[in-house]
């Protein structure tokens, strides 16, 4: 169990390397904490849910690999899948490098990846809008929203050129362009992928410890979804044998763990989003938090299908898709009290609130999946 451990907490240190160098050399303190509310998914999932995470999947992986697999016989279907076991783990690999290269470019990165200097322009633009939409009637702010998002984009494509054009005072020049941009039309820009990149708009060092968080996290993900796989197969053909189902159960219970945790990445992303389409339209072509919903309800019900005669799989079954669902139905039923909780509208006391209620309740299953001799 100590390489368990101890890749849980490289994992975790390095997909928090991002906020911790922000913390103390770019956004600091009192930057970071208006930023936090507006990308939920960077900030609260990584701190809260991800190391629960982490450490299921990897408690899975060891007693697939290290204990389930020795108890196989080697007549089984699948035990040349599980003696090659690492091929799957380096297949994972190539995929998070996939989905990393697709939201590096295709997906806009958070207000908290941006120098100190745009990013307090964001977070003025996003006042300056919210002020606009509260001079407006209730009933016809919607259509106030759409027309303005409308003639932003218009606006953006026009100062494209202009934007992209390298001005002779340089970076300096840049930023008072951006400056002069109303509000509506410099999220625009500071939300365009494409603009991003080209203008250098992102702090080069947040941006770089990014790619590797996203990297890690997303591998993290492809060696749980692994790990769901590899106890569908064992549920195949005849089951696993008397031997082999205890330890069956414990790897199928810790990827149920591990599902739950990365169901709040679904709920948490898509706060993000929801919240930055209020301001900027759908520019969305990636949408991790729909496809990370999808792969999990399926798995889930993948694995309670095909493992309903394993004696011992009685662990938070259905909390996965509860979650979701109910995360779901809440941006959409009660959107300004997500938005206290976990979005733009939380407080520092909120927020410590929900980690520390988290930590408690994620605590129990974490030690009841522990495997044992």
């Amino acid at each position: 169990m100590f390489w368990v451990i101890l890749c849980t907490v490289v994992a975790y240190a390095v997909v928090n390397l991002p906020l911790i160098h922000s913390l103390l050399n770019v956004h600091k303190r009192a930057g970071l904490a208006d930023l936090w509310g507006y990308a939920p998914n960077q900030f609260l999932f990584l701190v809260m849910a991800f190391p629960f995470a982490a450490y299921s999947t990897f408690v899975s992986l060891h007693v697939l690999f290290t204990r389930l697999n020795s108890a196989l016989p080697e007549t089984y279907a699948f035990k040349g899948i599980f003696d090659n076991w690492i091929l799957s783990l380096v297949i994972g690999w190539a995929v998070a490098a996939v989905f990393t290269s697709g939201a590096y470019f295709l997906n806009p990165m958070s207000f908290d990846k941006l120098r100190p200097q745009y990013a307090r322009k964001a977070l003025e633009s996003v006042r300056a809008i919210d002020t606009q939409l509260g001079k407006v009637k209730r009933d016809d702010r919607e259509d106030y929203r759409e027309n303005l998002i409308v003639e932003a984009r218009a606006a953006a494509d026009a100062a494209r050129q202009q934007l992209t054009t390298q001005p002779e005072g340089g970076q300096g020049a840049l930023e008072g362009r951006l400056e002069e941009l109303p509000p509506q039309v410099y999220l625009q820009v500071a939300q365009s992928p494409g603009l991003q990149l080209r203008l250098k708009l992102m702090d080069p060092t947040v941006h770089a410890l990014n790619v590797v968080q996203l990297l890690v996290a997303l591998y993290v993900g492809c060696c749980a979804l692994a790990a769901a796989i590899f106890c569908i197969f064992v549920t195949q053909e005849s089951g696993p044998t008397v031997e082999a189902m205890p330890e069956a159960a414990k790897a199928i219970n810790a990827v149920f763990s591990a599902l739950t945790f990365f169901a709040f990445y679904s709920i948490f992303y898509q706060q993000h989003r929801v919240e930055m389409e209020g301001y900027v339209g759908r520019g969305f072509p990636i949408l991790p938090d729909v496809l990370t919903a999808l792969v999990i309800i399926i798995l889930q019900a993948w694995l309670l299908v095909s493992s309903w005669n394993i004696t011992g799989v009685t662990f938070i079954r259905y909390v996965p898709v509860v979650v979701i669902l109910a995360g779901f139905v809440a941006q959409y039923l009660f959107p300004y009290r997500m938005r206290q909780l976990v979005g733009s509208e939380t407080t520092w006391g909120t927020q410590v609130f929900l980690i520390l209620l988290f930590a408690i309740l994620a605590a129990i299953p974490s030690i009841q999946i522990w495997p044992r001799n």
